[in-house]
């Protein structure tokens, strides 16, 4: 497969995701590293895959509209393009720092996702 069909079905697993055909899983850096272990056992060139495909995926996650990441950055210029004018400092500085949060919050609650699937042994 190419990068290109690897995000657009990245893209797509996001997207049922959201309108609910899949349900949500999430997996942090302990279940990634968990999981290249597993791609390692299968050789070397499986081990490299994973990785394409996870640097695919973060690459789609960087684009999301959260405000720390690169298309929460997009998302303000936009709206400072339609606007016409810059968005006042201090309110930028409290859109980070929601985003912060949240990136902080998804962090914790995947690696919580991770410790559960590891204790029950999945």
């Amino acid at each position: 497969m190419t990068v290109l069909e690897w995000f657009v079905l990245s893209l797509l697993g996001v997207l049922y995701t959201i309108t609910g055909r899949f349900p949500l899983e999430v997996t942090g850096p302990l279940g990634i590293a968990q999981m290249a272990g597993q791609a390692a056992a299968f050789g070397f060139v499986n081990l490299l895959a994973f990785a394409a495909v996870i640097s695919v995926f973060l690459a789609l996650f960087n684009l999301f509209p959260i405000p720390v990441l690169d298309g929460g950055h997009l998302l303000i210029f936009l709206y400072e393009k339609v606007r016409g004018r810059p968005l006042e400092e201090e309110k930028k500085g409290i859109i980070y720092l929601i985003g912060i949060v949240f990136i902080f919050l998804l962090s914790i609650f995947v690696t919580y996702q991770d410790v559960l699937r590891i204790v029950a042994g999945k």
